[in-house]
């Protein structure tokens, strides 16, 4: 085999010359239109709005809050740090890591398997535990 070029399988043929992307907007991405519709629906069906682990930097983020409250939809935000929604006296804000939060939340879900299984065991003691230094 030449050196280098990835072995040929029988099942299916491996194609190194496309990049793959997980279905993810990532930061600085344009949101798709569709997904953006979406979000909107989502919180004008709810009955309030929970935003967990974001300082809403992105306009993207932060317009749908904003939209939130023009519905005067409640609104509470999981954060650490100061975040763009500081300035709005509408939103409740528990200044707390989400991490933190999110690991209890995740025990409680997945109950006596949380301590039982080594892999879930460990991904919920990792993480990242210590606040953005204040600017």
């Amino acid at each position: 085999m030449p050196r280098g070029k990835p072995p040929k399988l029988d099942i299916f043929e491996l194609d190194f010359s496309t990049q793959h992307k997980p279905e993810v907007v990532f930061f600085g991405e344009s949101i798709p239109q569709h997904i953006k519709a979406r979000s909107f629906q989502d919180v004008e069906s709810s009955d309030k709005l929970l935003i967990i682990g974001t300082t809403l930097a992105t306009y993207s983020a932060f317009r749908l809050l904003k939209h939130a409250l023009e519905l005067k939809k409640p609104v509470m935000l999981l954060n650490v740090g100061p975040s763009r929604a500081d300035t709005s006296p509408e939103v409740v804000k528990i200044d707390m890591a989400s991490g933190t939060i999110m690991r209890d939340v995740a025990r409680i879900v997945i109950g006596s398997k949380a301590s039982e299984d080594p892999i879930i065991a460990q991904m919920l003691r990792s993480g990242i535990v210590k606040p953005p230094p204040n600017e």
